[in-house]
């Protein structure tokens, strides 16, 4: 049995390196051809000052993705795949490779970190054009829009912070692995700290036989855990800020071309909250039978954090717009008593100028200040999010209550 596994293992990475092998050699050759036939004689000038480009801004698992230059289902497979070969090369030499391949968590670790590393590689690729896009919402010259992008978007891509966040993860996930490890099953069920052993990985995980290999591939996979939930996490945070600081910059008097305009930048998020809605179900499915205070609390703020990756962009762009509607009604105000031959004197410093010739009448004055739609979501996104918000609580509710409501 054991020597029938490991057979199907080496054909199976045999196959799959021989695969990548031949891809990326293809791609190679067409690439040298290319740029043989068509050799670039000048510089492109695609891209105006204030816009931003993905080769410039590259996060850590842009690096790890893109090092092949491969279709991203195949590298992202082959993520996934190696992963599960790190474990499995350190439980061969235990005799633990049959207890291994047959642990279900092993799989939702592996597809867990793939999942995550893969969304933020979409949301690193798509956030500049994006971002780009919004750029004529802002009465800034292009120099200050571009330094406030560059500032935070090399924020993003800091490898030391991404660090810093990954340790802090890790060294709690190495805490409660240690004290799976060395604590009684009656002293962690007085601590209400049942999940620091989920039901998913079993018992012989911890035996003394072998525990050592238990322990060693858990620590590897609370590593790779703790790159993806770290560098995600500070990610989702550090965009929260970057938007509110955006709020702080002067927008056009134009709502509904704001609010059009904020359109990709809110499904962005709503496509980022909805994968990591999907990392939370995969957490809650690994606790699901061991549900305790410890747990609760995790799956709770992870499950926090993706509501407000939803919520809180909403809310910010739903203030742009509420601030480009007070900027055209105090314009429209200012006509309005221009048409009278009178001068409107308001406390406090204004963006724009007040007077224009953008209404040519007060029947044009009316229609321009019109309160506009404020709330910015693609449906098909809001039911997607709804949905994986939907599955993501089910699965991180505790057994006893989800069991109650199915009763219902």
């Amino acid at each position: 049995m054991m020597n029938q596994l490991l057979e199907r293992l080496r054909l199976l990475a045999f196959g799959l390196a021989a695969t990548v092998t031949v891809i990326w050699i293809g791609r190679r050759y067409r690439r040298i051809k290319q740029k043989s036939q068509h050799p670039r004689s000048a510089p492109s000038l695609a891209y105006k000052s204030y816009s931003t480009v993905h080769e410039n801004y590259r996060i850590w698992p842009d690096h790890l993705l893109e090092f092949t230059n491969l279709p991203l289902p195949i590298v992202l497979g082959a993520v996934a795949l190696t992963f599960f070969l790190l474990g499995a090369a350190i439980a061969l030499p235990f005799g633990f490779l049959a207890y291994y391949i047959s642990t279900p968590a092993i799989y939702l670790g592996s597809a867990g970190v793939t999942l995550v590393l893969g969304a933020i590689h979409w949301g690193s690729i798509r956030v500049h054009p994006d971002y780009e896009q919004l750029r004529p919402v802002f009465t800034i010259e292009d120099v200050a829009y571009f330094r406030v992008l560059d500032e935070w978007f090399s924020r993003f891509c800091s490898k030391t912070g991404a660090a810093l966040a990954s340790a802090a993860v890790f060294i709690f996930a190495v805490a409660s692995l240690i004290t799976a490890y060395v604590t009684s099953a009656a002293t962690r069920y007085k601590l209400h700290l049942e999940a620091l052993r989920p039901h998913l990985v079993t018992a012989v995980w911890y035996s003394h036989k072998f525990g050592v290999a238990g322990f060693l591939i858990l620590l590897l996979f609370a590593a790779l855990i703790s790159l993806a939930l770290g560098t995600g996490g500070r990610l989702l945070i550090l965009n929260m800020r970057f938007l509110l600081r955006l709020q702080l910059l002067p927008v056009i008097p134009m709502p509904t071309i704001v609010r059009a305009r904020l359109r990709r930048i809110t499904d962005l998020y709503v496509g980022t909250s909805l994968t990591w809605s999907c990392g939370v179900a995969l957490f809650g499915i690994l606790f699901y039978k061991d549900y305790d205070v410890l747990s609760g609390a995790v799956l709770g703020v992870l499950f926090i954090i993706g509501l407000l990756t939803f919520a809180l962009p909403q809310a910010i762009c739903r203030r742009y717009i509420i601030k480009s509607h007070e900027r055209v009604c105090a314009m429209g105000l200012a006509e309005l008593y221009d048409e009278f031959g009178m001068l409107l004197e308001e406390r406090g410093e204004r963006e724009l100028p007040l007077r224009s010739n953008v209404a040519g009448s007060l029947s044009d004055l009316y229609s321009l200040t019109d309160r506009p739609k404020t709330w910015v979501y693609d449906s098909q996104g809001l039911l997607l999010w709804v949905i994986s918000q939907a599955v993501a609580l089910v699965a991180i509710l505790p057994h006893s209550a989800l069991m109650s409501l199915l009763r219902l």
